[in-house]
């Protein structure tokens, strides 16, 4: 079946002269036989095509308007969270700077400590280990809280505590440690390593289901969908094959039943690690909350739990909060997030401008990825120049250097000014807003950071 759009086009050209142009885009249904034997379609979930007006022609007809109808109405819950709580917990140098939280998946329940990452997409655990991280509690709790202590003229020692609380509160705000593996998170619990054989709601993800990436090259339909995936860190990696369970989430505070929600996702059953993963990174496994299909947002959002979005909020303390479906306060600043190569495949965002205090930068736009695995705001060359040369410009201080360090811009100030916000001898700190469009604008409260032990 062919259908032909016709779309009539104006061009005007610049000796005010006009002209038609006519333009057609051939429509070709999802079950025609053009649609079976194009290159790089893939094979339907249980390997048949449906025949042209039979019932499971019409059958799948209504079930993918029903799904599209999801979609458009009002989801399911307002907005949802993993049944262990919605905080996000900072670990510190040795797992990577990242992030984590706890997630139940499987039933019975197994609790996973997994990394979050913007960055990528696919939601896995390690699973029929070959090559993973150390999974025993007594590996991690080795690991001990160092608080560094300054008097007014310094460095005077160090704390140790498993716990990761500091008794003395005056300081809290500033010299605090970052959460590691320890009694205080594993509560001397192994880390687990998931079985789907020990999960009676797992199920195999075939090589023919559509986010497979096998696709046409499926040998046989019933063949579980392997996986790999290379990440940007050297060497980096982990592998398996694909698996459907239900992810134990809860409901936001509008929902009044408050019951435990199961729904279905894809799990990468991660049997091979490499690089950073055998080290520390993401040991437990990792959530991708990136923008593709098989990401547990978008997964959540097709199904009609919750709208396709997301909030991963942080505060001062780098604690922080995840919940599904959220999207943020009424009246807050947007940016629409930007194609690379045509395709929305990641985060990505245009600064407009920059602007150091009052004085808005020429020739400051670029684009940038949002990463919640990345640390620092990394600027183009040419951009970051202009950047730094006026917020030098604009420091009320003296500039100093770390011999073995990289940073270019560092100033003199004493740590214990900055511990109890005196006034005195505080540089004068000019502010960093970036300008998005439609006016929308980002202000950096804190551009610089401070480090202690050294005036």
């Amino acid at each position: 079946m062919e259908i032909r759009l016709i779309l009539f086009f104006i061009l005007c050209i610049e000796c005010g002269l006009s002209e038609q142009i006519k333009y057609s885009a051939r429509l070709v249904h999802r079950f025609s036989d053009e649609a079976k034997t194009h290159h790089g379609v893939r094979v339907l979930r249980n390997g048949v095509w449906p025949s042209r007006r039979s019932l499971e022609y019409y059958r799948r007809l209504l079930s993918s308007d029903l799904q599209r109808q999801t979609l458009k109405l009002n989801p399911k819950f307002q907005f949802l969270y993993p049944s262990e709580g919605s905080a996000t917990l900072p670990l510190g140098n040795d797992f990577g700077w990242l992030h984590y939280m706890w997630i139940d998946i499987g039933t019975p329940h197994v609790s996973f400590l997994v990394a979050l990452d913007a960055g990528s997409d696919l939601f896995w655990v390690p699973c029929d280990c070959m090559q993973c991280a150390p999974l025993s509690a007594s590996y991690y709790s080795s690991l001990v809280c160092i608080i560094l202590l300054y008097d007014l003229f310094g460095f005077i020692g160090s704390w140790h505590d498993n716990n990761c609380l500091d008794a003395r509160p005056n300081w809290s705000a500033i010299l605090r440690c970052s959460l590691v593996f320890g009694a205080s998170i594993m509560q001397d619990k192994d880390l687990n390593e998931y079985n789907p054989s020990g999960s009676s709601t797992s199920k195999p993800f075939p090589c023919s289901h559509q986010l497979c990436e096998l696709g046409p090259n499926c040998p046989n339909p019933k063949q579980q969908c392997p996986y790999t995936i290379n990440y940007y860190s050297d060497d980096t990696s982990t592998s398996g094959f694909l698996v459907e369970d239900v992810l134990h989430l809860l409901p936001g505070h509008d929902d009044i039943s408050n019951k435990s929600v199961q729904a279905p996702v894809v799990i990468g059953c991660g049997s091979k690690q490499t690089g950073g993963y055998l080290n520390g990174v993401a040991p437990d496994g990792l959530l991708g909350l990136g923008l593709g299909e098989i990401s547990v947002p978008s997964f959540l959002a097709k199904a009609g739990y919750i709208r396709n979005s997301f909030s991963l909020c942080f505060n001062e303390d780098d604690s922080g909060r995840l919940f599904f479906g959220d999207q943020g306060i009424s009246g807050q600043q947007t940016t629409p997030f930007l194609p690379l190569n045509g395709k929305n495949l990641t985060y990505i965002v245009g600064v407009d401008t920059c602007c150091i205090g009052s004085s808005c930068l020429e020739n400051t736009e670029f684009q940038v990825l949002v990463d919640s695995g990345t640390s620092f705001t990394f600027l183009p060359d040419q951009v970051y120049e202009r950047v730094v040369n006026e917020f030098d410009r604009q420091v009320n201080a003296s500039k100093s250097s770390f011999k073995g360090y990289p940073w270019q811009y560092c100033y003199k100030s004493r740590a214990e000014h900055f511990i109890f916000s005196s006034s005195h001898g505080v540089p004068k700190l000019p502010s960093l807003t970036l300008k998005f469009a439609a006016n929308n604008s980002f202000v950096v409260s804190k551009p610089v950071f401070v480090i202690y032990g050294t005036q």
